[in-house]
């Protein structure tokens, strides 16, 4: 069971002062997605598994989430496709991308996402790196239509 600090409290979260965040998971390793599924569910945020998927942009519209959290190497295609697939669109470009993978950052194309987490990784480092876009996204609502981007090496 994995034990939440004080820092990673649903209060952590201005988000979930408005409502709480979308996030979609697209990884085809169920058992990593089950532990980041409980964590999400404790916090109270609202989020979607897919553990295959060629075509993300229904998913996206149909959503509408705050965030997209995805395996870079996955069978059919990779992260950095599907984050090019929401790129291509007014209206899903600006939707945050943290990609992770244990293939090395270094030959990933440095544009492929907004952040990139090394497997492995632990619950609280993604929780970090999560709530950096989600501090962003609430304040973007209350200020401003875009989000900027981040690089969290």
């Amino acid at each position: 069971m994995v034990n939440l600090q004080q820092q990673y409290r649903p209060e952590s979260y201005p988000i979930l002062q408005s409502r709480s965040p979308r996030i979609i998971i697209v990884d085809n390793d169920k058992i990593l997605c089950e532990r980041i599924s409980r964590v999400f569910w404790k916090l109270g945020f609202n989020h979607k598994i897919y553990h295959q998927v060629d075509d993300i942009m229904p998913i996206a519209e149909n959503f509408n989430p705050d965030l997209v959290l995805t395996e870079y190497l996955l069978p059919w295609l990779t992260g950095g496709e599907l984050c090019s697939q929401l790129r291509m669109q007014r209206h899903t470009c600006e939707i945050p991308v943290i990609m992770y993978s244990s293939f090395p950052k270094v030959l990933i194309p440095s544009n492929a996402c907004d952040a990139f987490l090394q497997k492995p990784f632990t619950i609280n480092t993604l929780l970090r790196t999560v709530n950096c876009f989600l501090k962003d996204c609430s304040q973007l609502r209350q200020h401003a239509p875009v989000s900027p981007r981040f690089d969290l090496n």
